[in-house]
Formats: structure tokens, sequence, C-alpha cells
């Protein structure tokens, strides 16, 4: 067996440039995909709820601090997977609190978005470890083969957590609302 096959579909990308970079890269590409995404969650949510820029940071944050305590604990891939649920714990927090006045049953929003984001981190990792060593073979050696095996990662989690959300997101906005204190204190004269 040859060193490239023991080493996994990113082999030869970003180690190339030394251990020091790839840490730093993994750092900042998560800090980036963290507000990114809590960004794009934010634009959903009705203009009368404050700015995102809490939540961006924050996400940004968590989802460093998920990678090493996945890392930490548990090592490759489950770093991965921790960062991404770090980020659905945190972004499904703060998107619960916008929307707990206008959406029945918000707080269930958390534990979804913990759920999708980590169906949708596994599946990406999944695909990743299906079709990385083709794909990196493929368009040969450097940072170009990891970002495209990091792009399908993301293509791969954005598609299934964003089925989820939206399924979960939809049943909450259906489901009916819980009477206000003023229509329960008429309904019990």
């Amino acid at each position: 067996m040859s060193d490239d096959a023991e080493e996994g579909p990113a082999s030869g990308s970003l180690d190339e440039l030394g251990e020091p970079a790839d840490d730093l890269g993994h750092m900042l590409g998560l800090g980036v995909l963290g507000a990114a995404f809590a960004l794009a969650m934010w634009r959903a949510l009705p203009r009368r709820h404050r700015g995102p820029a809490p939540t961006a940071a924050v996400s940004a944050v968590a989802a460093v601090v998920g990678y090493l305590a996945g890392y930490a604990v548990l090592g490759p891939p489950f770093d991965f997977l921790a960062s991404i649920a770090a980020l659905g714990l945190v972004g499904g927090a703060g998107q619960a609190l916008a929307m707990r006045q206008d959406l029945p049953g918000a707080l269930a929003w958390i534990l979804a978005s913990v759920i999708a984001y980590a169906v949708g981190g596994a599946g990406g990792v999944a695909t990743a470890i299906a079709f990385g060593d083709q794909i990196a073979h493929a368009l040969g050696g450097g940072v170009f083969p990891f970002a495209a095996i990091v792009a399908m990662i993301g293509a791969v989690a954005g598609l299934l957590s964003g089925v989820i959300s939206g399924v979960v997101l939809v049943r909450l906005a259906r489901s009916p609302a819980p009477a206000g204190p003023e229509l329960r204190s008429s309904a019990a004269s």
C-alpha cells in the first residue's frame, strides 16, 4: 500500500505547505465558514430582528472551537463533524431566540439545527471519503484539489442540511400558535 493511499482524500494538498499552514488554513477556513453560515441563515429572518453580526462572530468562534474539541477528543473526521454541529447549536440558538415570538416551537429549532448540520457534515465527509482520492489524483497536487474537495463537502453538507432544516421550518411554521396570556385569561372567564 502506498503512502498516498494511507493519507486520504486531501493527501499532498495543504500538507506540502507544512503543518502550521495546514492548521492555519483549517482555523481560518472554519471561521469564515461559521460566519458565512450565520449570515446566510439570518437573511431569512424578518427585518425587525437585530443585525446578524454578533451571531456571525459567535458562529465563527464556535466552528473553530468545535473543530479543536473534536480533534482533541476523537480526531479526524470527527473534528470536522464537531465543528459543523457546533455551528448548528450556536446558529440554531440565535435563530430560535430571534424567532421565538413569531414561530411556535422555535426552541425545537435548536435541536433541528444541530441534527441538520451534523447529518449534512457527515454526508459531506462521506462524499469526500468516497470521491476525494479520485478528485485529488485527477487535479494533481497542491491547494486546488483540496479546495475542490472542500467545495464538494460544502455542497453536499449544504444540500442535506438545507433539506432537513427546510422540512423542520415548514412544519414549525404550520403548527398552531400557542394562545397568548390575553387569550388564555379571556378563555378562562
